[in-house]
């Protein structure tokens, strides 16, 4: 199972890191969230979203066979 973090914009999945290996403990703001994926601490600033997030999750990551 993989885990993966997702940003979302307007209902809209905007970015997103897998494999998620920790997360930041700040749940209040979503802008302070950081997701690791084991090599580097990504927030939503790290890509190339116009206009901040409205939305966040953590999911299992669909496997395609």
């Amino acid at each position: 199972m993989i885990l993966e973090a997702v940003w979302f914009k307007d209902g809209k999945e905007v970015a997103w890191v897998d494999p998620v290996s920790d997360v930041s403990k700040d749940f209040n703001n979503i802008e302070n969230i950081a997701v690791g994926n084991g090599d580097y601490f990504y927030s939503w600033e790290d890509f190339d979203i116009e206009g901040k997030p409205d939305d966040f999750v953590i999911r299992i990551k669909k496997e395609i066979k």
